[in-house]
């Protein structure tokens, strides 16, 4: 044994894989797809005019993953992504996601009782006037909200925050890791329901232009809170 390399490839070992063209109609690929557990495969280079997405129910799983050519992620113009029913896991692997300044709340559940894990891994992330992640549902059951190795650009600059959880049942970890954040306007968390975890590790955060007003709003403080690295 010369050596080993642990590695994780993109998507879902399980479940329907489906290479998305430039011109397809994400919503319709959704809606035909025949398995609980769908990856969407977008090549890099390529940009894509998705337009706002709402997960079918029949969709508990979902993976939007960006297969990189020479370093340059897939761009998604991608306004709003929604879902209807209780999810399992989200995840956003490699893309680079443009809001455009057209949806204020990028993820907005107001209406479903809420999902397992949110994953953006990978991601540029940028042009949202609010929310990335915008909750506010006392009903909703959320396990993990997660933000890894990403860039976020130029996101709450009318208020609002990256993270705004306005009301939940529970949630049991927030984590933002290996991230550089740029422009957050108003503050990077607004949390106004219980949760166990809030975590930041090995992020940079430069506010070149944006007054960042508050770091995090706590109505309900976290049970543990960290901060490290940073």
């Amino acid at each position: 044994l010369r050596g080993t390399y642990k590695f994780k490839t993109l998507g879902s070992a399980k479940g329907q894989t489906i290479d998305v063209a430039v011109g397809d109609d994400v919503n319709e690929l959704l809606a035909a797809a025949t398995d609980e557990i769908v990856t969407l495969v977008f090549n890099g280079g390529n940009t894509y005019e998705v337009g706002r997405v709402s997960l079918p129910a029949t969709i508990k799983n979902v993976y939007f993953s960006g297969k990189m050519v020479n370093g340059v992620r897939p761009e998604l113009k991608m306004p709003a992504f929604s879902i209807n029913s209780r999810t399992e896991n989200i995840n956003f692997q490699y893309v680079d996601i443009d809001d455009e300044m057209k949806n204020a709340f990028w993820f907005d559940m107001r209406s479903a009782d809420g999902f397992d894990n949110i994953n953006f891994e990978g991601c540029i992330i940028r042009n949202i006037p609010r929310s990335l992640v915008f909750i506010s549902n006392g009903n909703a059951e959320v396990n993990n909200i997660s933000i890894n190795n990403c860039i976020v650009n130029n996101v709450g600059t009318s208020g609002y925050g990256m993270i705004n959880v306005g009301g939940a049942k529970s949630i049991n970890m927030i984590t933002i890791t290996n991230s550089t954040l740029m422009e957050i306007g108003d503050q990077m968390m607004d949390l106004r329901a219980q949760a166990d975890m809030f975590k930041v590790d090995r992020c940079v955060f430069c506010n070149y232009t944006t007054k960042l007003q508050k770091w995090i709003l706590a109505t309900k403080t976290p049970q543990e809170a960290q901060g490290t690295n940073m």
